[in-house]
């Protein structure tokens, strides 16, 4: 819970050179808490081809989001927040605006170490580029569940932590997502997740689904003393790459 301000930013390289930036401000007062962030996904030098593989244009796209965040904490076990936020895609010389919301709450469960958590995200309307044939599109409306348990282990010097969720995105693919974290006394920590979608089956001519991913298990580290620093390690499968990704933070 933070107990007074709060900065923090996130640089992540991501496959064929996409890159996300995202920083935040947030300031708490009394059961209040009140943000504001921005975020920003960029690449560029991409390739249009015409049917029969002749290059035709290159282009560049970008993704930009800003937040404004207030939450409560209505007792000390349950809190919600809500953000407002503006969506810009540009790809080219197209563009395309958006208003949504996201939704969260947090519970601490009357198990010991036992928290619970839900969201939903990109709550709007209909998208459409400006262009005079563009079709209208939704946002990609994301729910989440899930729940953790924090164990301290004297033997360790330190605790442990494990999470779980079950994400599922509108006309999307939904996925599970599991993390453990070892955390030694009040400064290091030791991180590693695991992710499995499920896709459908095109190998069977029927609706089975079945557990397969391009991304399984990640890795990071982690410092949180007189200030935050994170690093993580994804590596995706069949040659498509890995990424990487910093956050850094301070809280006063």
């Amino acid at each position: 819970r933070l107990d007074g301000w709060d900065i923090a930013g996130t640089h992540t390289e991501w496959l064929s050179d996409i890159r996300y930036e995202q920083v935040s401000l947030a300031r708490n007062v009394g059961e209040n808490g009140f943000a504001l962030s921005f975020g920003t996904a960029y690449a560029s030098d991409f390739d249009a081809r015409d049917e029969v593989g002749n290059q035709e244009i290159s282009f560049g796209f970008s993704d930009v989001s800003l937040g404004v965040s207030y939450a409560r904490a209505f007792s000390e076990k349950f809190s919600m927040g809500v953000t407002g936020k503006y969506l810009r895609e540009s790809i080219n010389d197209v563009a395309a605006d958006a208003f949504a919301a996201d939704l969260g709450l947090t519970w601490v469960t009357p198990l010991d170490g036992v928290s619970a958590g839900a969201s939903l995200r990109n709550l709007g309307g209909k998208v459409q580029f400006d262009l005079a044939d563009a079709g209208e599109f939704d946002l990609p409306q994301t729910v989440q569940v899930g729940a953790a348990w924090t164990k301290p282990v004297s033997a360790l010097a330190g605790s442990l932590l494990f999470a779980g969720d079950y994400v599922a995105e509108k006309n999307g693919d939904p996925s599970l997502r599991f993390g453990a974290e070892y955390r030694y006394r009040e400064g290091l920590s030791l991180l590693a997740g695991y992710r499995a979608d499920f896709l459908p089956d095109v190998a069977n001519a029927e609706e089975n689904e079945q557990l397969d991913q391009t991304q399984d298990f990640s890795f990071g580290a982690a410092y949180d003393k007189s200030f935050r620093f994170e690093y993580a390690y994804v590596p995706f499968k069949s040659d498509l790459g890995t990424t990487h990704r910093i956050s850094i933070g301070k809280s006063w």
